[in-house]
């Protein structure tokens, strides 16, 4: 009598254990990058606005390369920003030259809703863009950028969409820091994607 209440308690306790390895994994999820290797995120409509000054400018070619280290472990490690034009108040007339810069930027995602970059580090210089009757009146002006970037992933567009949630702040020379405005929308190229 004890073998067989035995037996059948081995197998009850097996039968536990293997509907634990069924659920535990999708209840203690959270979401991750794939696949593990490099890739690259494009945008060709980056920007963002400064109420501060009524500026606002936008970039129409920038790419950021991403190393997914694991599913929950992403940086990126270099960008290239380029094309940035002014677009509203001051900023009309300027050209802009970004550059990343404290490399890596780390990202994680809590979920396909929730993926944060953190210590994002870019800096932003005004020019006259040349053959234009329009003034640049921010000329000389030197920006960084400092903060980290909320997205949402739209697996049906395949985009990172800039959320409400960015901490994303403008430093002039000197101690002073203004909120800013992002806007747009960054497509990983090839696989690369968030999965819940």
């Amino acid at each position: 009598m004890l073998k067989m209440v035995s037996k059948k308690s081995l197998l009850l306790f097996g039968v536990v254990l293997a509907l634990a390895a069924f659920v535990l994994p999708s209840v203690a999820s959270a979401a991750g990058f794939e696949p593990v290797g490099t890739g690259t995120i494009d945008s060709g409509n980056l920007g963002f606005s400064v109420p501060a000054i009524n500026s606002g400018l936008f970039c129409t070619s920038s790419q950021f390369h991403m190393q997914v280290h694991s599913t929950t472990v992403a940086t990126i490690t270099a960008s290239r920003i380029a094309n940035c034009h002014g677009s509203v108040g001051a900023s009309v007339g300027c050209t802009t030259t970004w550059t990343g810069t404290g490399f890596p930027w780390v990202a994680t995602a809590e979920s396909t809703h929730n993926i944060i970059i953190h210590n994002v580090n870019i800096h932003v210089v005004f020019e006259t863009t040349p053959g234009t009757l329009n003034e640049c009146a921010n000329t000389g002006l030197t920006l960084r950028l400092t903060g980290s970037l909320a997205l949402q992933y739209t697996a049906a567009a395949h985009t990172f969409d800039f959320t409400s949630g960015s901490t994303f702040v403008g430093h002039f020379p000197g101690p002073a820091t203004f909120p800013l405005v992002l806007f747009g929308s960054l497509t990983p190229t090839g696989a690369l994607r968030v999965i819940d």
